[in-house]
């Protein structure tokens, strides 16, 4: 006996292309909103990182607290033996 498998239609593979073509057109605007979100996060975030480090630089607390030497490490009081 001879199996006999069954042939598609031009109308059934001109489907299966256009299938596989949204589904590789989706992919790709997925991976470009991907990278798009995070390089506008990184350079959003980036900002905001660099603002805080010139603000914290020219307190001029942390920086007399910077040339310091250090006595001791911070520890809470409750963490501290005797």
């Amino acid at each position: 006996m001879v199996a006999v498998t069954p042939r598609r239609t031009l109308a059934g593979q001109l489907l299966v292309l256009q299938l596989a073509i949204i589904v590789v057109v989706l992919v790709a605007v997925a991976a470009v909103s991907l990278a798009q979100s995070a390089a506008t996060f990184n350079r959003v975030e980036g900002r905001r990182v660099a603002a805080l480090g010139e603000e914290l630089a020219g307190n001029p607390l942390l920086r007399d607290r910077l040339n310091q030497p250090r006595r001791r490490s911070w520890s809470p009081r409750w963490c501290r033996t005797r």
